[in-house]
């Protein structure tokens, strides 16, 4: 029987040809994305105060952005009606 960690290594070969390498944005563009996306999903977003995804998503807040959190584990995360799933949110968003 094989582990796990060769399981990984396979899936990790298997994919890791349509992984990008470098970020190829400029500073330009990603202002440009960030200044025309105003609604974003937060996959994995977590109600514990002290994950990363739960204060990067405070401060999109504070910055003016709204948040949508996605993780099946909450009801609400922010203020914000928590969704299970990405297929589950019925407002519209910008990234």
């Amino acid at each position: 029987m094989m582990g796990r960690s060769w399981l990984k290594a396979k899936v990790w070969d298997a994919l890791s040809h349509k992984l990008p390498t470098t970020m190829d944005h400029t500073n330009a563009e990603l202002r440009r994305i960030l200044q025309s996306c105003r609604t974003i999903a937060v996959v994995g977003l977590s109600a514990d105060w002290n994950r990363p995804s739960y204060f990067a998503a405070k401060y999109m807040q504070t910055a003016g952005y709204t948040v949508v959190p996605v993780n099946p584990r909450y009801t609400e995360v922010l203020g914000q009606r928590c969704f299970p799933d990405l297929a589950s949110i019925d407002v519209p968003i910008d990234m």
